[in-house]
């Protein structure tokens, strides 16, 4: 079995990232980066993997998940911030470049390691989300929208349309979320049957006054 061992590195004002690790500790370094929502845990499944196969294998809970540091600040969730962050996650490891692997809002972060940090990524991997788009905001992933999925008259922003929300009413989101952390996770991460355009709206901008307690499936 795969032992799977938890660290934390603090960094910028007492900041700190919470991180699972396993495998050899001079084994090739390969980083499991988690999108919205999740948790290092996520990665599991692939910790494991890696790890037996030699590599040093890491996924860190990104700030404001899990158990690293979260706090109601904005700018602790900018790139610059965010980037800074896996910076410090690196020189933890006393390695100078890492394998990269995000998925989701993860795969921003890493491409924004990998054109500001170029030197510290020996490969890339996006998951879901191509390089150098969503990190640069609308302009840069609002012309990939899937629009026979997303129809412009019905979503602008396309599947992204929670983001816009987080941007105006940031509050009144976490508070809505709040009401039902389980609920919202049972919601977002279980298995659905297959979507319809209507599916994607997210429910606090579809008049549903807190998460689901419920099976969705």
């Amino acid at each position: 079995m795969v032992e799977v061992s938890s660290h934390y590195v603090v960094y910028a004002d007492d900041k700190r990232i919470h991180y699972l690790a396993a495998g050899p500790v001079n084994g090739p370094l390969i980083f499991f980066i988690h999108g919205w929502p999740g948790t290092a845990i996520t990665w599991k499944t692939q910790l494991d993997a890696f790890a037996a196969v030699g590599f040093r294998a890491i996924a860190p809970d990104m700030p404001g998940y899990g158990k690293s540091t979260a706090r109601r600040v904005i700018a602790d969730y900018s790139q610059e911030a965010i980037v800074e962050g896996m910076m410090a996650l690196l020189a933890d490891t006393r390695r100078d470049a890492a394998i990269w692997v995000g998925h989701d809002w993860g795969a921003g972060v890493v491409s924004s390691v990998a054109t500001q940090y170029p030197q510290c990524v020996k490969a890339l991997v996006n998951l879901c989300v191509p390089f150098h788009t969503i990190e640069r905001g609308w302009q840069g992933f609002l012309p990939l929208v899937a629009r026979e999925i997303y129809p412009p008259d019905e979503f602008e922003l396309g599947q992204w349309e929670y983001m816009s929300r987080y941007e105006e009413a940031f509050e009144e989101t976490v508070e809505w979320i709040e009401k039902d952390i389980a609920g919202f996770c049972k919601a977002g991460l279980q298995p659905t049957t297959p979507p319809s355009s209507r599916q994607f709206t997210p429910m606090w901008m579809s008049g549903h006054p807190h998460p689901p307690s419920v099976d969705m499936t």
